[in-house]
């Protein structure tokens, strides 16, 4: 029976599950409108890296979630840095690869975390 630290894991890594097919749907349909040379798109990609390895670096609770979930983020941040270069062909499934690697974090994480792993 999972304790309430696991099912709080579990919810949270839910929502990152939502949100890479949210990505990976906006990515698809081509509903996306934003500007990547902009500067909170760059801090925002900036500030996902740096979290990725403070994520990364935690020292409480299992190493392996820790770098998969930091290492996920920072990623994700650089592919988001990424675009600021990229051609318009080159969005798409650069959105996509985001999205698949957030989706798969979370699915991996709650995979780990219900099989045992420890929560803390």
């Amino acid at each position: 029976m999972p304790n309430s630290a696991q099912m709080l894991r579990v919810l949270n890594e839910g929502i990152f599950v939502l949100l890479g097919a949210l990505i990976i749907w906006v990515a698809l349909t081509g509903h996306y409108f934003f500007n990547p040379a902009s500067l909170v798109w760059m801090a925002m990609s900036g500030l996902l890296v740096v979290y990725g390895l403070v994520t990364m670096r935690w020292r409480g609770g299992d190493r392996l979630l820790a770098w998969i979930r930091g290492g996920a983020l920072i990623l994700v941040g650089l592919l988001m840095f990424s675009l600021i270069r990229a051609r318009m062909a080159w969005v798409t499934p650069t959105l996509i690869t985001a999205g698949g690697i957030l989706a798969a974090r979370g699915l991996i994480v709650v995979a780990l975390t219900l099989a045992g792993r420890r929560a803390n």
